[in-house]
């Protein structure tokens, strides 16, 4: 298991600039069992830069999400992700809650783990509406869609219509 990439030594990261890519593939989600995402070829870029005494961490993710359903037609549909999201590491003895900008880490902690934060990254990076592009669908799943699509006929309020008619 590839669980030692998906650690950040912060005593690496503190004297300066730093930069790793960290390949994300299936074998990454083997811990998440209860994630619908199983397939993935996904390249990590993590760069940090000492500004003060905070240091920012940048994290690219660019890659593809393979082997979703497509919420059309329920085929097998690849879906390719990009995104960059930026982070403030900031020392702190207190325990404070970390946030979509600000990671908060112990002055004595010497490694951050970047599992989860990299899952939550790759699940925010797929659409909401997942289908195919066009004239991709199964032209059969799309006919048999239509045929058992029930047409709702809009009933109109009695009361509405009087107010309706007030309005003209």
């Amino acid at each position: 298991m590839m669980y030692n990439n998906y650690q950040l030594s912060l005593n690496d990261i503190s004297k300066g600039n730093f930069l790793q890519k960290i390949n994300i593939k299936d074998s990454f989600f083997e811990d998440f069992s209860y994630s619908e995402i199983k397939y993935t070829n996904i390249t990590a870029t993590i760069k940090s830069e000492k500004i003060g005494k905070e240091l920012s961490l940048s994290i690219e993710l660019d890659g593809w999400v393979n082997n979703l359903l497509c919420d059309l037609c329920a085929g097998d549909l690849s879906i390719k992700i990009f995104s960059k999201t930026n982070f403030i590491l900031k020392y702190t003895a207190q325990k404070l809650e970390s946030n979509d900008e600000i990671i908060y880490v112990k002055p004595n902690q010497n490694k951050l783990s970047l599992k989860h934060l990299l899952f939550e990254l790759v699940i925010l990076s797929i659409p909401n509406k997942r289908q195919h592009n066009n004239n991709e669908c199964s032209n059969e799943m799309v006919e048999l869609i239509k045929k058992y699509k029930k047409k709702e006929k809009k009933v109109s309020d009695p009361r509405w219509d009087a107010l309706k008619k007030l309005k003209e």
